[in-house]
């Protein structure tokens, strides 16, 4: 798995693009959460399987190389949330007591 904390506002964008459907949606084994949150200074962190991690960042890519973030008024906020995604941590001891399936996960 991948770890990386992500802030309020990129967590926001992170689901908004989940919504809209711009992002692959996650299955409930994909994409977890902290259940109480061990972010410093506001956030939380997200675990990525490899396999979500590998077809999420290849999609972030796209819209980056299709131009679409740059189509965008947040064009800085998506090149943000990319970069901060793809800057995620490879772990291997993960506390499954402290995390659940994200909100939008299938």
């Amino acid at each position: 798995m991948k770890k990386k904390q992500l802030t309020m506002e990129q967590l926001g964008l992170m689901s908004k693009a989940l919504m809209s459907n711009l992002f692959p949606l996650p299955t409930k084994e994909e994409l977890l959460v902290e259940i109480k949150s061990t972010a410093k200074g506001g956030g939380s962190y997200l675990f990525f399987s490899l396999n979500y991690f590998e077809k999420l960042t290849n999609k972030m890519q796209e819209h980056n190389d299709n131009g679409s973030y740059a189509r965008s008024n947040a064009h800085s906020e998506w090149i943000d949330l990319m970069h901060t995604v793809m800057s995620a941590e490879n772990i291997s001891n993960i506390d499954l007591s402290n995390l659940e399936p994200h909100f939008l996960a299938k």
